[in-house]
């Protein structure tokens, strides 16, 4: 009985072990996605096939504040 206990509980710990190291190569390689991008691509890969995402950006420059707002697909609205 002791066994068949050990033995499931060490299956469970495998599974979760391997899952989590599978769930960190998938972040891992997102991830690497992200430096290569331009900032419209960033954007455009983070909001994709959302229709209600809006990102709000500011810009400080030259003693100026502005902002730009990007909706759908990283379009500019």
């Amino acid at each position: 009985m002791k066994k068949k206990v050990l033995k499931v509980l060490s299956g469970i710990i495998l599974i979760v072990i391997v899952g989590l190291i599978g769930f960190v190569v998938y972040i891992n390689i997102q991830m690497n996605k992200l430096p290569g991008m331009t900032f419209e691509e960033s954007f455009a890969y983070t909001l994709k096939d959302n229709k209600n995402a809006v990102v709000t950006i500011g810009i400080y420059k030259n003693g100026e504040s502005s902002y730009e707002v990007y909706g759908k697909d990283g379009q500019k609205l």
